[in-house]
């Protein structure tokens, strides 16, 4: 079952008692309902044209584009897991924000809302990605920790099942474990990673994915399935 789920104390993911026992989740949705997602734009969907995933097919012009859903709780300031199944799949240089928890149900990017959460880019060879680290405070800008900080940013091959871990351990420090394998025991070169953010960050109600607007019309395709 590709199951979304919240479960009792703020926290995502819980133990795993909880996660074989669904009734005690505070909060849960499966990606084979397009109508429980609110739905901004076009290209990006809940099951629609690929059954049961989030699917983001756009050009990033398309910025504006997103699905949101809240969680039904406000999450913990300090401490929450985020797991999900991720795979990108496209060429040249493109960008999206596929996974970030947000204050708010309207577009992260431009809304005055807290978001938490990874982008990717594929300023790389070989049309592969990177996935980097994003946050923003109200209605200040993202901020992104990418190439240019010091080798952060985790590489991410097209066309294969990546299996992604999100902790923040902290009010101020998230941390994102990439895999190769569904068991989690496999992780990719520069995984996982650690980085710093305002403490102040909080509130988050909702879970977005969406496409991120650039200048150049480039094709973004990413698939995300079982967040948990």
């Amino acid at each position: 079952t590709k199951m979304v789920e919240w479960l009792a104390g703020n926290r995502i993911r819980g133990t795993s008692a909880e996660r074989n026992n669904i009734s005690s989740a505070t909060f849960k949705d499966n990606y084979d309902d397009t109508s429980s997602w609110a739905k901004t734009g076009s290209t990006v969907t809940v099951n629609d044209g690929i059954s049961g995933i989030c699917y983001g097919n756009g050009n990033t012009p398309n910025g504006a584009d997103y699905v949101s859903k809240s969680i039904g709780t406000t999450v913990s300031d300090t401490a929450w897991t985020a797991t999900m199944d991720f795979m990108i799949d496209s060429g040249a240089d493109y960008y999206s924000r596929p996974f970030l928890l947000c204050s708010g149900s309207g577009n992260a990017q431009t809304s005055n809302q807290d978001a938490i959460g990874f982008v990717f880019n594929g300023a790389i060879s070989a049309g592969d990605a990177q996935l980097f680290f994003a946050w923003k405070i109200g209605s200040a800008s993202f901020s992104f920790i990418s190439t240019s900080n010091n080798g952060q940013q985790v590489n991410l091959a097209k066309g294969v099942q990546h299996y992604i871990t999100v902790v923040r351990t902290l009010a101020n420090n998230l941390t994102i474990y990439v895999y190769t394998d569904e068991a989690r025991t496999n992780q990719v070169t520069n995984s996982p990673q650690s980085y710093a953010m305002d403490s102040s960050i909080g509130g988050l109600t909702h879970v977005q994915h969406g496409m991120l607007a650039d200048t150049a019309n480039d094709q973004a395709i990413f698939k995300l399935d079982n967040l948990r």
